[in-house]
């Protein structure tokens, strides 16, 4: 054993008493020879940790994210059954308003035109579709705001 030297101890005097007994333990005693290898298999299981942490991490962002995808799709179809529902009442009921306005004005047109209603309600019926396909599609297309709920 080397003997400790007063001068180690006095070498560090703004040291914490536990870094110069650490220091002078040091000095005193030679560190052991490590096992061939040591280094190299201390590394392969710091990896392996690293491995099961990530994949547990990576199994657990995997399942949040699979809750996460069923309630938005969940909602998105929700939301759609609900848009499906008010486009179906909207078209029902402009349908039955074009309806009662083909009915009413159908004496008026066969005076003014001099048509049969045979050859006038087939035109009559293409030009109100064509009117209400018109605006489903300006609509849609952000060009005719209806309201909300509407189209």
């Amino acid at each position: 054993m080397k003997p400790n030297p007063p001068e180690a101890l006095d070498a560090l005097p703004d040291a914490l008493p536990m870094d110069a007994l650490d220091a002078a333990l040091a000095h005193a005693l030679p560190a052991p020879a490590l096992p061939p290898g040591f280094h190299a298999r201390v590394q392969a299981a710091r990896l392996r940790e690293q491995a099961v942490v990530l994949g547990e991490t990576i199994a657990q962002r995997r399942i949040e994210l699979q809750a996460l995808h069923e309630r938005e799709r969940a909602l998105l179809k929700r939301g759609q059954a609900q848009q499906r529902l008010s486009t179906m009442a909207t078209v029902a009921s402009i349908s039955f308003a074009l309806g009662a306005v083909a009915t009413a004005s159908l004496p008026w047109l066969q005076a003014q035109t001099g048509w049969e209603a045979s050859l006038l309600m087939p035109v009559l019926a293409c030009a109100l579709g064509a009117a209400v396909g018109l605006g489903a599609w300006l609509a849609r297309a952000g060009k005719l705001h209806l309201g909300r709920g509407l189209l």
